[in-house]
């Protein structure tokens, strides 16, 4: 577009008034001008005067604001140059339609380019004002600053896409749930994939029905009335809840729900995470920890124990008669077989030593040691079951479940016997640590009570022929310890 097309850019002729009527018109005219001069001065919106090529005629002062130029500036340029070239060609489609009479005006949201470089939008409204003959004279436009509300819109477009694309992709189940919905049976409004693979669900399948189809438990109306108060009240709730899943299988599931509002609905948002991985590697946790607890509480015991029996060898050392010996292998048992029942039985030359302890064992004053079956084959007993010897010689007032029996041996002979036994329905048959220690209590106190025969033959020795008692004793004290050494690894 050209001005020499356009030549008709002044105001049209009027019929020429008589002499009597000019001041009349005058003062018509000037009122005019001055109202239309203070409502495009004042006007809070930018108004301009735009020749049909488009440049500026005239301006007001919130355009001159708007675009960031002064009204000299703007005379000297086009509307063209100071639109954003991807918004050119639909105005100027538009301001030819206008000039070709198809339309009597138009508005389009555009963008300008201010002064300092950036981009504003207007709301651009445009009618044209022709002369008496038709020709164009001059668009009046009307533009209003819409940046702020453009920058709302697409602030709001990139947030809405931000949380499509979080819908979408989060590993988690997401739901939009109605808790308004006239039905009061809370209707899913919309689900993301990841909650159909969670439930063995389709997308389609999900939509508009009621939450419960996902509950293990369903719930009545005044359950979800008062979930969505307290909802309300805290403005985030965690629960842990148990899905059904479309082949009926149940899952454990943790749950976030809270209210969001989404055009003027308010929906309950949910966010549903399978806890079935981390329900199993919790069971596998507490399984590992069970098994270490039982492995330090085995080594503590297997600890105790080692040191039970380097105590018992301080003890017996310092035995002197057979009943010390007796104490000090009660002492041991006890503490490595709580409430397990116990009797030792030692040959000494001048009688039969017999201690027992605990309830349900008792022992013949003089018993028969060759009956048991450990004294005889010189070798530890074990019986889970009834022997006929040792039933013999155990005098047992309650039902055994298990019991050991031990030979004291030294030097060659069988001093006499340790027995342990458990009564009850069902107590634990004794560990190998429980079977070591009794083992080493028995060899031990043999010996002991091996060294303490010894000691009394020589004193009785020395008492008989106190000529010879200084090579016996000597003899004997050389002999006893080889023996202790001999005898010890055999019973580790």
């Amino acid at each position: 577009m050209t001005d020499d097309q356009y030549p008709d850019m002044t105001p049209p002729s009027l019929t020429t008034p008589r002499p009597d009527d000019w001041p009349v018109v005058l003062e018509t005219l000037y009122e005019s001008e001055t109202r239309f001069q203070e409502a495009f001065e004042s006007a809070p919106i930018g108004m301009a005067l735009v020749s049909p090529v488009g440049r500026w005629l005239r301006v007001n002062p919130a355009l001159c604001g708007l675009l960031g130029y002064t009204p000299d500036e703007l005379f000297a340029l086009t509307f063209q140059e100071l639109t954003y070239p991807p918004d050119l060609d639909a105005d100027l489609e538009l301001a030819q339609e206008l000039l070709a009479g198809s339309i009597r005006t138009y508005q389009l949201e555009k963008r300008y380019i201010h002064r300092q470089g950036h981009l504003v939008w207007g709301l651009l409204s445009v009618s044209l004002v022709r002369s008496t003959t038709g020709q164009p004279r001059y668009f009046v436009s009307q533009v209003q600053d819409i940046t702020e509300r453009k920058e709302m819109e697409l602030a709001l477009r990139e947030s809405e896409a931000r949380f499509r694309a979080l819908f979408e992709h989060s590993p988690d189940g997401v739901l939009l749930i109605d808790p308004h919905h006239p039905s009061g049976l809370w209707p899913i409004v919309d689900c993301n994939a990841a909650a159909c693979a969670m439930n063995g669900y389709t997308r389609e399948e999900l939509i508009g029905r009621p939450i419960d189809i996902l509950n293990a438990n369903a719930s009545d109306s005044s359950d979800r009335a008062a979930y969505l108060d307290r909802l309300r009240r805290l403005g985030t709730m965690y629960v842990d809840v148990m899905h059904r899943r479309a082949d009926g299988t149940l899952f454990p599931v943790a749950v976030s729900t809270s209210l969001i509002t989404i055009g003027d609905r308010e929906l309950v948002l949910g966010i549903d995470r399978d806890q079935t991985a981390l329900r199993s590697a919790e069971a596998a946790l507490r399984q590992a920890n069970e098994e270490l607890a039982a492995k330090v509480a085995a080594l503590e015991r297997h600890m105790q124990m080692m040191q039970l029996l380097t105590d018992m060898g301080t003890w017996l050392h310092a035995c002197q008669e057979a009943d010390e010996v007796a104490a000090v292998v009660q002492r041991v048992v006890e503490a490595a077989c709580p409430g397990a029942a116990g009797a030792l039985v030692v040959r000494t030359d001048a009688d039969t030593l017999v201690k027992s302890w605990g309830a349900g064992l008792s022992v013949p004053a003089r018993p028969a040691l060759e009956s048991c079956r450990a004294v005889g084959e010189q070798e530890p007993w074990a019986a889970a079951e009834a022997c006929a010897g040792c039933d013999a010689l155990w005098r047992c007032a309650v039902p055994r479940s298990w019991s050991l029996c031990v030979p004291l041996c030294a030097m060659g002979a069988v001093l006499g016997v340790l027995r342990v036994q458990a009564h009850g329905d069902e107590p634990a048959p004794p560990s190998e640590l429980q079977q070591q220690a009794i083992t080493r209590a028995a060899d031990q106190s043999a010996l002991a009570l091996a060294n303490i025969g010894l000691r009394q033959s020589l004193h009785r020795q020395a008492i008989r022929d106190p000529r010879t008692a200084p090579f016996t004793a000597g003899t004997m004290n050389e002999a006893l310890p080889r023996g202790i050494n001999r005898r010890a690894p055999n019973r580790a």
